[in-house]
């Protein structure tokens, strides 16, 4: 059976400012009046400022350093504890361990009030997703809550109940499916799958479940600098059924709506409904049945 989809267009809105050389006086060489002593004095001022940057960086990952737990390794947040040695712990860890991982000491319960008003005064901290494109610069003690919901951190792999581990940006998420997982990437908006003994991917069922799952899901849509990913997915809840979706690699729900048909034998099954961000998962998408579904029966009378 096939399964067109339309997936939706997005645009983005014009630039309000002009091109460069538009509207503006034009510039002849006569303008520049290079000079020795201008060129050293602008380097020696850049070069400066950098050193400070870089000084400010190296201070602040050291301070950072410093306030990590010596068990999960986590960031601390007042209150934190330590051992009669000195040997810092956050408070969760502290309700778990009955030791100091280092010393040894049972003796946990001290507050280190040192290291919680330093955690206090600190401010402008980046995101650990900086290098994903986050901009955002928090307070130390909401740094954890900013980073739980950042909108730039990374992507598991799609293939994380499988056991792969991998974790990157969308971008890099397209280019480890290909690579290492088989995907095949598309450019273009309207998708045309047939389901085939060839390309399913048979899944044993989980703890609990008889039946096996098959699983069509091996292919990238690239369109609007986004990518989209269909599933096609045949799992049995009371009776079988096909549960058909699509989803963004994108971190928020997509603005826009979808529209899937499957058809065959004269008949036609269709859905429309937004665009699900991947961080959510096929298996919720799933649970809140936001998707196409087809009895067993129908599906395979297509």
């Amino acid at each position: 059976h096939s399964s067109p989809a339309h997936l939706p267009e997005t645009g983005s809105e014009p630039s309000s400012g002009q091109p460069a050389g538009a509207g503006g006086n034009m510039v002849s060489a006569g303008d520049f009046v290079p000079t020795a002593s201008r060129d050293k004095t602008a380097a020696a001022g850049s070069s400066g400022s950098d050193r400070q940057g870089n000084t400010r960086k190296d201070t602040v990952s050291k301070t950072l350093e410093l306030l990590e737990c010596s068990v999960c390794c986590e960031s601390m947040i007042p209150p934190i504890y330590q051992c009669k040695e000195g040997h810092t712990i956050c408070q969760d860890c502290r309700l778990r361990v009955k030791q100091c991982p280092v010393c040894r000491s049972e003796t946990l319960d001290i507050r280190c009030r040192a290291l919680e008003r330093l955690a206090e005064s600190l401010d402008e901290i980046n995101c650990k997703y900086s290098c994903y494109g986050c901009r955002v610069t928090v307070k130390y003690a909401t740094k954890k809550d900013h980073e739980q919901k950042c909108a730039f951190r990374p992507f598991p792999c799609l293939h994380v109940c499988q056991g792969c581990s991998f974790e990157g940006s969308s971008n890099e998420l397209v280019r480890h499916l290909v690579e290492e997982h088989g995907y095949t990437q598309h450019e273009t908006h309207r998708i045309s799958f047939i389901c085939s003994k060839a390309n399913v991917t048979v899944h044993p069922g989980s703890a609990g479940e008889e039946a096996e799952h098959y699983v069509w899901q091996k292919s990238i849509y690239s369109c609007y600098d986004k990518h989209f990913v269909l599933r096609i997915h045949r799992k049995v809840d009371v009776d079988p059924q096909f549960y058909i979706s699509v989803a963004v690699l994108h971190s928020r729900h997509h603005s826009n709506r979808y529209s899937i048909a499957t058809s065959g034998n004269h008949r036609k099954y269709t859905f429309e409904g937004p665009v699900w961000s991947i961080r959510k998962g096929f298996k919720e998408i799933e649970r809140v049945r936001d998707c196409l579904i087809l009895p067993e029966n129908i599906a395979l009378f297509l």
